[in-house]
């Protein structure tokens, strides 16, 4: 009998491939765990990590890889769906500094006495406002 095809909707213009990978069970568990955190299949997590669209941020991670992407490099050709435009791959091995929350004091480069000041002036204003 023959083997019917599933076509599933894709928002990508090239056709996918079949990919076989080995993962320990606990890359299996954190992959489907951050695939069902995002609403996303698991290979719509990989293929959005791979395309740069998605980044992990990891304290201990001991490599990063950045992508810049050109503007037209949404551009694919279609005899192997690799991109017109090169895309340029970087990888910057050691533990990188996660860049710190905005929200945080000092995260926005403003220093600690002048969080603490515009703090205190906010404070003021909303008081003469009450």
């Amino acid at each position: 009998m023959a083997k019917k095809s599933r076509k599933t909707a894709s928002q990508y213009s090239e056709g996918k491939s079949k990919v076989g990978i080995s993962l320990t069970p606990t890359g299996i568990g954190l992959l489907t765990q951050m695939a069902q955190n995002t609403g996303l299949s698991r290979s719509e997590l990989i293929e959005r990590i791979a395309r740069g669209n998605i980044a992990i941020a990891c304290q201990q991670a001991r490599m990063t890889i950045t992508l810049e992407n050109p503007p037209e490099a949404k551009e694919t050709s279609p005899n192997n769906g690799a991109t017109k435009s090169p895309i340029k791959i970087q990888v910057i091995e050691g533990e990188q500094r996660l860049q710190p929350d905005v929200s945080e004091p000092g995260g926005s480069g403003v220093s600690q006495e002048d969080y603490q000041s515009l703090q205190q002036q906010a404070q003021q204003q909303a008081q003469e406002q009450a």
